[in-house]
């Protein structure tokens, strides 16, 4: 190989960035499509489509221009290569020359397509220049690249070179180019490699950059931040997620064509995607209305329902199925606000103290036909933000106080979850959403008023609580104990 080929390559594939930019700078794009990638399936044998079957894609003539494309494997869910580095997303340079450099890397099985700086180079990581980039850089002129994944790194060698010129490996929440540690190398005019410059890159989130705040929906606003993690959960440590929502409907739908007659809770009840649902293995284990909201901010919530996905990335793929879109329109019409809380269940504390569980036909307030079960829903935000996965000293005290009244009047515990995440919400963070179902409303409301919990409340549950909701519910549907249980 010549001198020159080399020195061109190096042009290529370290410096393009740098001379791009003196034409114009980097712009991140926008929509979550470039963000949030297609959920992988668990193992290649269960894959809808291969990365093999998606066209290769090139750089249009004269660059791709001031929109960024689209994603070149969206709806791809092969998995990643055993070898392979997961540096799907959207980067930015923020440490090394080329600071404010931008780029989209999509991959699945051992396809990696980075797009940047007008161009598309799509390559396959198996260390031939066929399958590698064959290609032009923002120059305009010919590039061919080789591409290999090696020890958790993404290697590339210009015109096949025996030595990578650039690598790229994740350090932390950020990637790094470079051979060896963590440097690019060089090569000089004595084919020695030399330490030239090194570049470190930040992943974007949707939110901080969009001026069109696509982040928000009109019924509140979209936690990028969560949403990537439960697109990116590795098979092994994902597992199955309880998406808590609470629901408060426009009082008129309100469809983009102007067309009306319905009632919001009407076009949610359209809505309602069973059939998206379905085909990810989620189901709906709960749904009620609120017959009275006893703590809040004031906001009158009118419906809670809790989704059991089988993975978290099973809800990222719901969102991009067609069918699910279709459907959408009639939430965005239909719906005014909602909180939706990821949810994984916790353990209920037990106390050797505590009364023994009592048969509903024995307590005070039995279920009647007036007056039937109901569930009260509690929607936490703690304080002692270090102790919220589990509960503060104080909580502690207060429940244990509470329960040996409530459970004299058949409290039953459907279910309690600590919150990973909000996914679409207000901004306030959750920690804890809990279940308790009473044989009535009036054995409920004996609790509420017992003297003694009542100290306890004022002593320690408003000591530890700094936001809530507190809502009386009627289900409709309620397997949410027996889901808790299932594996």
């Amino acid at each position: 190989m010549t001198l020159r080929r080399v020195l061109r390559a190096l042009v290529s594939v370290v410096l393009a960035p740098r001379r791009h930019r003196q034409r114009r700078p980097d712009v991140a794009p926008q929509g979550q499509e470039h963000y949030i990638p297609t959920a992988f399936a668990v193992d290649s044998a269960s894959m809808q489509t291969s990365a093999d079957s998606i066209p290769v894609a090139t750089t249009p003539k004269g660059g791709w221009g001031e929109t960024w494309p689209a994603p070149v494997l969206a709806g791809c869910d092969e998995p990643l290569a055993d070898e392979a580095p997961d540096l799907r997303g959207v980067w930015k340079v923020v440490e090394g020359p080329f600071v404010g450099h931008i780029e989209r890397i999509e991959q699945a099985g051992r396809r990696v397509v980075i797009t940047t700086t007008g161009v598309i180079h799509d390559m396959v990581a198996d260390g031939t220049l066929e399958r590698g980039v064959n290609d032009v850089d923002p120059t305009g002129g010919a590039v061919s690249v080789a591409a290999r994944f090696n020890d958790s790194r993404l290697d590339l060698f210009p015109n096949n070179m025996r030595r990578a010129v650039v690598t790229r490996y994740l350090d932390g929440e950020r990637w790094c180019g470079g051979t060896g540690r963590t440097e690019i190398d060089c090569v000089d005019s004595r084919h020695r490699p030399r330490v030239c410059s090194l570049n470190c890159l930040r992943r974007l989130m949707m939110s901080e950059h969009d001026p069109r705040r696509t982040d928000r929906v009109r019924y509140g606003t979209i936690d990028h931040e969560y949403g990537l993690k439960l697109a990116t959960t590795e098979p092994g440590d994902d597992g199955p997620v309880w998406m808590i929502n609470l629901m408060k409907y426009r009082e008129v739908a309100e469809y983009g064509d102007g067309s009306a007659g319905i009632s919001g809770r009407q076009a949610d009840d359209r809505y309602m995607p069973v059939e998206s649902l379905d085909a990810v293995g989620a189901k709906i284990v709960f749904l009620a209305d609120v017959e009275d909201v006893l703590l809040g901010d004031g906001v009158m919530w009118d419906r809670v329902a809790v989704v059991k996905y089988p993975t978290r990335r099973s809800f990222i793929e719901m969102q991009s199925r067609p069918d699910f879109r279709r459907q959408h329109v009639h939430k965005d019409a239909g719906m005014q606000q909602t909180i939706v809380i990821g949810g994984v269940p916790l353990s209920i504390p037990t106390s050797t103290d505590a009364p023994a569980a009592v048969q509903w036909s024995e307590v005070p307030h039995p279920p009647t036909d007036d007056d039937g079960p109901v569930v009260v829903v509690h929607v936490l935000q703690f304080n002692d933000v270090d102790n919220a996965a589990s509960a503060p000293s104080e909580m502690q005290v207060y429940q244990s106080a509470a329960a040996q009244v409530a459970l004299r009047h058949g409290l039953r515990v459907s279910g309690w979850f600590s919150a990973e995440g909000t996914i679409v919400g207000d901004g306030r963070p959750w920690h804890q959403i809990r279940f308790h179902t009473f044989p009535s409303r009036r054995a409920f409301l004996d609790v509420v008023q017992d003297p003694d919990r009542l100290a306890h409340q004022k002593e320690f549950r408003e000591a530890a609580i700094s936001d809530t909701y507190t809502m009386i519910l009627r289900a409709s549907i309620d397997d949410l104990a027996s889901s808790v249980d299932q594996p």
